[in-house]
């Protein structure tokens, strides 16, 4: 079985364009942000490195959902997940990006997940903080 390098997911108006961004240095496939099952079935195929996704789509249900399931493949437990980072068009910071290979202006415009999480907005990691929102006692552990 062919194992890719990257797999990343963005809207479809940037599809061609990233797919041209990212061609030709390495393994790339590129999909739909509304294909999340057709991404989960190739993931399941081909276990890539890396599993880049749009900030939009990681805020989605289907984003959160597709995060959840190659969190919970034990195949696919060394794919690092990252989310892009985007510009002040909404447009992904790496089709700006002309001064890098294509590998290193993938990695220097997205972040990983876990600092990024789910939200439109960077995690901030801070020493836990004892809290009680509507009555219940939890811990403050990122802002």
């Amino acid at each position: 079985m062919e194992s890719a390098t990257a797999f990343v997911v963005v809207r479809a108006e940037h599809v061609k364009a990233i797919r041209e961004c990212l061609a030709g240095a390495w393994p790339v496939f590129v999909f739909e942000d509304a294909d999340s099952l057709k991404v989960l079935a190739a993931l399941l195929a081909r276990v890539p490195t890396v599993l880049a996704i749009h900030q939009t789509f990681a805020a989605t249900s289907r984003g959160a959902t597709l995060v959840s399931r190659v969190k919970a493949e034990p195949r696919l437990i060394g794919t690092a997940i990252r989310v892009l980072i985007e510009d002040e068009g909404k447009a992904p910071l790496l089709l700006s990006q002309t001064t890098l290979s294509p590998e290193e202006a993938l990695f220097a415009t997205s972040r990983p997940l876990d600092q990024a999480g789910t939200r439109q907005a960077a995690r901030y990691p801070m020493n836990r903080l004892r809290i009680s929102v509507n009555g219940e006692q939890g811990h403050l552990v990122d802002l």
